[in-house]
């Protein structure tokens, strides 16, 4: 029986398809996993480092914190990329610390950790002004500073049409991704269903 199906042309492409189709959604499944919990595992295992470095006092400058960063998540010495990731860390940081979900349970400790942790985002964004904005907003705002410092109020207002030009088309983007996200696991499972349901029809007839 089994030769004979792989005979008849239709039919085998309907089993491929079911196949295919089943193999690619548990691998796509399987990937997106993994990066959830890898990037779960990086953030448990750099609080917690933080957590003992701040209690054994021996993290304490920018460069122990940009350090620890790095060495959780595998970053080569000399990767600027860590900038918005640890700034976003730490402000994440700072809230569980404040709700004491962390051993560090003193008040008056907390207050002098929030301090720090302060202190340290402070210094970050001061070397590089907004660095939590993906990199065309940063860019533009950068320059916007620059050109006020500069006397350039020309050159800062058309900076100012451009970012806000930026803001109206990633706006977009989002409400089209939004609409478009509505729908598409909806309709991702019916068209799995169905492959699967006429694949199995082809294979019976």
């Amino acid at each position: 029986m089994i030769i004979n199906l792989f005979d008849n042309k239709e039919s085998f492409l309907s089993v491929f398809t079911v196949v295919f189709t089943v193999i690619y959604a548990y691998a796509a499944t399987f990937f997106l996993r993994r990066i959830r919990e890898r990037r779960r595992q990086n953030s448990v295992e750099f609080y917690e480092t933080l957590t003992q470095g701040l209690k054994d006092g021996l993290v304490n400058s920018l460069d122990d914190f940009v350090n620890l960063y790095k060495g959780v998540h595998g970053m080569a010495s000399d990767d600027t990329s860590y900038r918005s990731g640890l700034v976003r860390r730490l402000r994440s940081y700072m809230v569980t610390l404040i709700a004491r979900k962390t051993t560090i349970t003193e008040a008056v400790e907390i207050g002098k950790i929030k301090d720090k942790l302060s202190q340290i985002i402070q210094d970050i964004e001061k070397n590089e002004p907004f660095v939590s904005l993906p990199n065309a907003e940063r860019t533009l705002l950068t320059d916007v500073c620059r050109m006020i410092k500069g006397g350039d109020q020309g050159g800062a207002i058309q900076k100012m049409e451009d970012l806000a030009g930026l803001i109206e088309a990633r706006q977009d983007s989002v409400d089209r991704l939004e609409r478009s996200n509505k729908w598409a696991i909806p309709l991702a499972v019916i068209g799995l269903i169905l492959t699967v349901v006429f694949g199995v029809i082809s294979i019976v007839k």
